[in-house]
Parts: C-alpha cells; structure tokens; sequence
C-alpha cells in the first residue's frame, strides 16, 4: 500500500506522545505479564504440592499464552502508537492511524461542534491527554496529544470590558454549581434502591430474620449516603466556564473530562426543572448543538434564577454579542405569541385513547382470564407487573410529562413549556427542524385530533427521548395543517405533485395496509402517508434530505416491487414509501434527487435574504444541517 496516499499535502505530519506506548503497556501488557509469572509459578511448584499432572500441563499452557500475549502487546503498543499522526492545515484537522487497516480523517474546522479533552490517573502521571472531536455525524476522528489538561479560564485577547456583574466575571474563571446538586443525587440513588428492593421482594427475595421495615431503612438510608457521598464527590470536581468564544465543563474524579462547546455551534438553550431539583429550588441548564450523539451539555444543578441567568448569557453570547453587560442587557427569548394551550383533561382523554394503553389494558384483562381460566393464579405476578409497568410507563409518559402543554412562537423559535412535576421549558428553532410527522390514531381521527412531532437536528440521542421532538402531543387538524404549512412550506396551487401509491401486487406484505402508503413529491417537500390503525403523515423539505435510497429484496423482485426512500436527519419523519411497481419507483427516485438539488440551489442563492418568512419573525428553515 503507497503510504502517501495518507499523507497531508504540505504540513508534517505531528506525532503523538511517546508516552501513549508506556500508557498502553502499563494498562494492557503488564497485568497479563504478571498473571503469566503467576501462571509459571504455580506450574513450576505445582509437582512438589502434589498438584495433578494435567493441572500443572495446563497452568503451563496458560502461562505460555498470556506471556505471548504480553509481548505482542508491548510490542504493538510502541507500533501502533508510531502509525498516530496529526496535521493542521488552513481549513482542517488532519488524523492518521492504523497499521494493517491505514486511516486517514479529515475534519473541516467549520463542522467541529464542541471538543472533549479526556485524562485518566495514568495519563496525567505521563503527561498526556485524549481529544475527542464532536461533528454532525457519530463518527468523530481521535488523537493522544502531549501535554496535561487544561484548568480554568481561557484568557482571550484584548482587555475586559468594565462594569461586568461579579456572577458574568466568575463564569469566566469556572466555578462549581450549587452544593445540593450532591443532595439531588442523593436521592436519585434512594429511588433507585428503593424500586430494586420492590422488586426483589415482589419476586419472592426475602432477607432471612430481618423486619422488611429494617431493610427498607437500611436500603434507603445506603442509598442516601453512598448517594451524598458520590454526588458531593462528583460536585466537587465539576466546574463549567463561560469566556469570550466557548463553554467548557470540566468534570470527573479519577478520568478528567473537559467538554467545550463553541458558542457558534449552540443550536438552543433550555431550563428544566427535575421533581427532586424542582423541590430545592434548582434547575439544569441544557445546551444543545447540532452534533449527533452526545450533543448537548447539561448544567445542573443552579438556583432557578441563575439557571435562567445563565441561559440568557449563553444565548447573547450565542448571537454574537460579547462582553456581560448588565443583567437587564441580556436578551429574554421567553416571551412570545401564544400558539395554543392544550387543556389537562385533553391530555388525559388522548392517553386514555392511545393504542399504547389500549394495548397495555388488552394484555392485562388477558393475563387475568388465562389465570383464571387455568386455575393457576401464580401467573399473574408474572405477567400483571409488565403489563402494569408498562401502563404505567404510558400514563407517566403522555399525562405527567405533557401537563400543562403550551406552544409559544417567538423571533427564534417556537417556545414548549410542559410537565407536571419536572417542569421543562425547551426552544425549538426554525432553522433545526427538518421535518414533520403528523400522527392519527384510528380512536383519535373520530374526534378529529392529530399529533405533531419533528425531526430536530441534534435531539435524536438527547435523554428525553421523543418528549423532545413532540411539537404538540394533541391537536386540530386546522391547527396542525396551519404549522405544517408554516414549518414546512408546501407546494403552489400551479406546481405539479407527483404521487406514487403502493402496487396492488403487493397485498402479500400488507393485506390491509398497503391501500395506505403513497410518497408525494412537490416542489418545496416530500410527503409519505403509512398506516390505517396508526396513520402517519411524514414531510420534509426537499433541501433537508441528506440522502436517496431505492431498495429491493429478492421477495419484492419476485413482484416487480421496490421500495423508495428519502433518508432525514434520525427522528420521528420517515418519508418512504414501500412495495411500489419498480419501474416506477426509479423514476421518483430520480425525480427527487432533481427537486432536492435544485431546492439546494436556490436555498444556497437565496442565503439569509429569505430569514425571517417561516412563522412570520422565525429564521428560514432551508439551512442544511452542519
């Protein structure tokens, strides 16, 4: 293999650490090499203890094998560790690796959404440190670099601006959350216990000649003090800064980590409000940035009023605006033009109709008949606790996370404030979302009620899961066409649709449902219709599809059937539509990758002329994802 096919153009390749060899040794190679001195000493002593010929034939086979192992490793590690190279050039980061498998990594620093800077208790002994770069993609390139981990604040050029509140200049040195942050942990763990001794006892575990009042307190009471212990452990060493160009948390007890974001990347900030936290008066503030997996960073916890203090800062200092300035300087986004509430008894009504209860009860009042229909009562603690938990887990899930549910639009996104006992307030801006699903149950098209959920570009992997791409959890249908159509912009009453439907060939894969799916192509989006008890309604603009498949198994090719799809950003829009005459799903394949690139011009032309049309004051929502 020509090695210069993995060589920077004209900057020298950087080596790594010298040092990252020793670390690998230690951590790889010498415990294998002292478990095979072990090995070789018990075979060696093994006949004058009487130990049986076969074992001592075995524990000299062991030995061989992890010496050997031990001297490849510390063989590879100095190898392996020769191949890491990087390059900086103009406009990229260059990443160079492997020995069999050669790698070359290019990132462009444009892509770069925030860095991670890692460091262990043998790296910081040997003086070197792990950078991690977070893009888009999940794909993130790597690097051991010399040098210990950065503490405290950057110190940026130019003199600090005067007059700056004491709380601003602190953020610019780190300083630590508040100390009950240890107390919320604390309690976090109790539950934890709490529900895992529930369950050993609803299994039948019992602890011999203990009361279970005993075990319940000493449950609770060890995971309230394991808990305050790791949580004040944990505080101590978590400090979060906030200078001229980036956040950065700094975290960690045995391995540092330092998360750095800068504030270009930062897509939205929100304040939430957990049950525990909210009982103190705390709240976290989420930052979320448009890199893939991992891609928001989480203050927690602060005083409510410094949690929004916070968010007010970063958001300034996310458009651009520099130095603290008074408080009453920072920008407010929290106001806004009132879209819609959704009434409590609402929100009740549609959990109540979803299919996913009307499953979980279905599976109950079975379980209860088969018990008792085979006298074998027994059954039911098996299979009553799943179904319950997952009732419950709906009931948790559609009432006390969506409670409450109110929809603002602002100049920078549409606002959502929800929750029942953890409150959450999140923005949603114009230019993340990249589609919208609208979701018909079949007990809800009868009331004539709808849910609206997006594809947000950096909230696939967050921890809410789809709670932070539900736009509204309940809906008219006038109301949710006329944020579709402000979301998504849809076709001309002159523009020519093309819809392909599903083949009546293929009613062997769906009996019912393939009378349901169809993909329409316009001229600004795509739409996909799927589902009869479920239906779903999927649109996306055409300059945000990052990708065209046409895909045929060797069962749709008995048929002549193919199936279309439109890849969008990881999320709830799936704009595809499956088992099509195959002749004609090229052609739509072709049409739309047609539309998108020319959609991808015009967004390109157009530029920030065209900001502000979505939702009247919104930022246009053509921008491709970074």
């Amino acid at each position: 293999m020509d090695a210069s096919l993995f060589r920077p153009v004209s900057e020298p390749w950087t080596p790594v650490s010298p040092a990252l060899a020793t670390r690998r040794r230690l951590v790889l190679a010498a415990p294998l090499a002292v478990l095979g001195v072990v090995a070789v000493a018990g075979a060696a002593l093994g006949p004058a203890a009487g130990v049986p010929t076969g074992w001592v034939v075995l524990l000299a086979a062991v030995a061989v094998v992890l010496l050997g192992a031990a001297a490849a490793l510390w063989w590879w590690a100095e190898r392996n560790r020769r191949s890491w190279g990087w390059a900086e050039s103009q406009d990229d980061l260059l990443v160079t690796s492997g020995v069999m498998f050669r790698r070359l990594v290019v990132v462009p620093y444009g892509r770069v959404q925030f860095v991670d800077v890692e460091a262990g208790p043998v790296e910081r002994r040997l003086g070197i440190t792990r950078v991690t770069l977070h893009t888009a993609s999940t794909t993130r390139p790597d690097a051991c670099a010399t040098g210990s981990p950065t503490s405290g604040g950057r110190t940026m050029p130019g003199s600090e601006p005067g007059g700056a509140p004491a709380a601003a200049a602190e953020l610019r040195v780190g300083r630590r959350t508040h100390p009950l942050t240890g107390v919320v942990q604390g309690g976090l763990w109790a539950g934890a216990a709490v529900v895992g001794l529930g369950a050993s006892f609803l299994q039948g575990d019992r602890w011999e000649g203990v009361p279970w009042w005993v075990a319940v307190l000493a449950v609770v009471g060890g995971g309230l003090v394991v808990g305050e212990l790791a949580g004040l452990v944990s505080w101590w060493f978590t400090r979060f800064v906030v200078d001229d160009e980036e956040l950065r948390i700094d975290s960690g007890v045995l391995t540092r980590r330092s998360r750095r974001a800068a504030f270009e990347r930062i897509q939205s900030v929100d304040v939430a409000e957990p049950l525990l936290a909210r009982v103190v008066g705390l709240a976290e503030v989420r930052v979320d940035l448009a890199g893939g997996d991992e891609s928001r960073l989480v203050v927690r916890f602060l005083p409510l009023a410094e949690a929004r203090d916070v968010r007010r800062l970063l958001l300034r200092r996310a458009h651009g605006a520099q130095g603290d300035g008074p408080d009453d300087a920072l920008p407010d986004h929290d106001g806004g033009e009132l879209i819609t509430r959704v009434p409590p008894e609402r929100t009740l009504l549609g959990a109540l109709l979803s299919l996913d209860l009307l499953a979980a009860v279905a599976a109950l009042v079975a379980i209860l008949l088969a018990a008792l229909g085979f006298g074998a009562p027994l059954v039911v603690l098996g299979g009553v606790l799943p179904a319950l938990s997952w009732a419950a887990q709906v009931v948790a899930r559609r009432v006390v996370a969506e409670w409450g549910f109110v929809l603002w639009r602002t100049p920078h996104g549409l606002r959502i404030e929800r929750g029942l006992l953890s409150l959450t307030a999140q923005t949603i801006p114009y230019a993340r979302v990249q589609g919208v699903a609208v979701v018909e149950p079949v007990l809800w098209r009868r009331l004539g009620w709808c849910r609206l959920e997006v594809d947000v570009a950096g909230r696939a992997g967050s921890d809410d899961g789809d709670l932070d791409t539900t736009l509204l959890p309940i809906a008219d249908r006038a109301l949710a066409a006329a944020l579709v159509a402000e979301l998504v912009q849809d076709a001309g009453p002159d523009d020519e649709v093309v819809t392909v439907r599903a083949s009546r060939r293929s009613w062997p894969f769906a009996p019912v449902g393939w009378r349901f799916r169809s993909l329409s192509l316009g001229r600004r989006r795509a739409s996909s219709t799927t589902g009869w008890l479920h239906r779903r309604t999927s649109h996306a603009p055409h300059a945000k599809v990052q990708s065209f498949a046409l895909r045929q198994g060797p069962l749709q090719r008995l048929r002549d059937l193919a199936t279309v799809e439109l890849h969008t950003p990881d999320g709830p829009v799936d704009v595809d539509v499956h088992h099509v005459d195959a002749a004609q799903a090229r052609g739509v394949v072709l049409r739309a990758v047609d539309v998108a690139r020319d959609e991808r011009a015009q967004t390109a032309t157009v530029g920030s002329a065209s900001a502000g049309r979505v939702l009247g004051a919104g930022v246009d929502g053509a921008d491709e994802v970074p």
